[in-house]
C-alpha cells in the first residue's frame, strides 16, 4: 500500500484522507510536507541493505564438508603469509561477494528506483525541498547498511573490512548500472597498483562519483552521496584508529 508521511501530523497516512482536506479553502488538499512511501519496496531495500554479511556463515559447516581440495597453484600466484595486499581478482572467487553485489544493487534500486522500478520514497510536488529530504533519508539508510558491513565484532575484537562489492552494488541504484560497471572495471584494471585497501576505496569512491556524473547523468548531490559512501569505511577506520582487514581462508590480513 502506498501511504504518505504527513510532517505536520508526524505520521504516515493515506494520501487524500480527511486529515489533508481543507474545507476552509473551498475544498482541496492542503500543500503539506508529504512523503509517499511504497512500503513493499522500502522494507525490501532496508532488509537487503542492512543484512549483516557474517550471518551468511550460518550453515558454513555443511559447505565445508562439500569443499573439494584445489590443486596447488604456481608459486608466483601463491599468497605469502602476512601479505596485506588487496588483490581484487581474488575477490571475484568468493561467492559471498556476489551476494553482496546482488543485494546492494537490488536494495538500492528498491530505494532509488530505476530500470523499471519506481522509487519507494517520493516527495509531494508541493514540498520545495522534498527531493533533498528523500535523498538524505535514503543516503542515511545506505550509510547505516554500509557501516554494518564494514564494522564487525568477532569474539572480543572489533574489526573493519572494506565492503568493495557491497559498494559496487549500491552504486547501481545511486549512479546507474553503467556508471557502476565502468567504475568497477577501472578499479580492476588498476587494482594491482593499489596495494592497500584504503587507497583502493579512495580511488573507487572518486571513480564512482565521476562516472555517476558523466555516464550515469546523476545530479551533483547523488554523485556526492556516492563519494561520501565510498570514503566512509576509510574515514571510520581512521577515526577508530583501527586498520582495514582483508579476509582470507587462513584468517585475515591487516593493513599497516
Amino acid at each position: 500500500m502506498t501511504r504518505g508521511f504527513d510532517l505536520a501530523c508526524g505520521e504516515f497516512s493515506p494520501l487524500g484522507s480527511a486529515r489533508n482536506f481543507d474545507n476552509r479553502r473551498g475544498g482541496g488538499f492542503v500543500n503539506r510536507h508529504t512523503m509517499v512511501a511504497n512500503w513493499s519496496f522500502f522494507l525490501l531495500g532496508v532488509v537487503l541493505l542492512c543484512f549483516p554479511r557474517q550471518w551468511m556463515r550460518f550453515g558454513g559447516s555443511l559447505w565445508k564438508k562439500r569443499r573439494t581440495v584445489r590443486p596447488a597453484s604456481e608459486g608466483w600466484t601463491q599468497r605469502e603469509p602476512g601479505d596485506p595486499r588487496l588483490r581484487i581478482w581474488r575477490e571475484f572467487g568468493k561467492a559471498r561477494n556476489y551476494f553482496d553485489l546482488l543485494r546492494g544493487a537490488v536494495g538500492s534500486l528498491a530505494l532509488f528506483g530505476g530500470h523499471g522500478m519506481a522509487p519507494s520514497l517520493v516527495a509531494s510536488n508541493a514540498w520545495a525541498s522534498g527531493e533533498r529530504s528523500v535523498l538524505a533519508l535514503t543516503a542515511a539508510i545506505l550509510f547505516v547498511g554500509l557501516m554494518i558491513q564494514t564494522i564487525r565484532k568477532e569474539g572480543s575484537r572489533v574489526r573493519f573490512y572494506p565492503p568493495i562489492f557491497y559498494l559496487a552494488g549500491i552504486s547501481v541504484g545511486v549512479c546507474g548500472v553503467w556508471a557502476a560497471f565502468f567504475a568497477l572495471a577501472l578499479l580492476c584494471a588498476i587494482g594491482p597498483m593499489l596495494t592497500k585497501a584504503q587507497s583502493f576505496l579512495v580511488v573507487y569512491a572518486v571513480a564512482m562519483a565521476i562516472f555517476g556524473g558523466t555516464v550515469g547523468k546523476v545530479d551533483t548531490l547523488r554523485a556526492a552521496v556516492m563519494l561520501l559512501l565510498g570514503l566512509a569505511p576509510v574515514l571510520a577506520s581512521l577515526l577508530a584508529g583501527r586498520p582495514l582487514a582483508i579476509m582470507s581462508r587462513k584468517g585475515f590480513h591487516v593493513e599497516p
